[in-house]
């Protein structure tokens, strides 16, 4: 077994959680395995459309159940207005978006709330995750013709102090011919609150964007 997966439960301190990956959960008697996950906040998408389908008659009450107040403001985790959460993911078949913008501590707040709703906090609940060790640093400038000068002498490998291990700048060229692109030209841009609606989610720029369409 792989000394670097290790079982956590509900109860244990999520503030520790940093460079981890989910493996699986156990939910409802059942483990669940997780693939093409990179944070904490997939395991957040799984299960929903899980609850979703076992009531989706209590998924639909989650935006008010599950909102905090501070100062006189709703604070929502799961919402059917996308432009209230910092980072909103639409659930597949319905109109609700839940919010991966999430620390881990608010996560497993919102975890235990919901199981509380559902009726299921009193059976085993656990999550699989991988230690992963700290990534290396690699930075990646785009650059054109008009400032290929900068950084251009920095491509030696230099020693991390940090690990013992080398690391590099790689650098992207943008071709001659390729059309300068715009994210306030593309139709799923929505300039009011930086947000994609191709991702569901927060803008990362057009430069080289599948979903980029004028």
């Amino acid at each position: 077994m792989d000394n670097n997966i290790r079982k956590i439960s509900l109860n244990d301190d999520f503030s520790s959680l940093k460079n981890i990956i989910p493996i699986s959960f156990y939910f409802n008697n059942q483990w669940y395995s997780l693939t093409k996950t990179t944070k904490l906040s997939d395991l957040l998408i799984n299960l929903s459309q899980k609850l979703y389908i076992m009531d989706s008659i209590k998924f639909k009450r989650l935006p008010k159940e599950t909102a905090t107040e501070s100062n006189g403001t709703l604070h929502f985790k799961i919402a059917f207005d996308y432009r209230v959460l910092k980072e909103p993911f639409k659930l597949e078949n319905t109109s609700l978006f839940i919010d991966l913008g999430l620390s881990p501590l608010e996560l497993q707040s919102l975890l235990k709330q919901i199981l509380v709703i559902y009726k299921l906090d009193k059976t085993p609940f656990f999550i699989k995750i991988k230690d992963m060790p700290p990534t290396k640093l690699v930075r990646d400038e785009l650059y054109t013709n008009s400032n290929k000068t900068k950084h251009i002498h920095n491509k030696d490998k230099i020693t991390d102090n940090w690990y013992g291990s080398s690391y590099h700048y790689t650098y992207l060229s943008k071709k001659e011919n390729d059309s300068r692109r715009l994210n306030k030209r593309c139709i799923h841009y929505h300039k009011e609150n930086n947000y994609c609606s191709y991702r569901f989610g927060k803008c990362m720029g057009s430069s080289h964007c599948s979903g980029y369409k004028e």
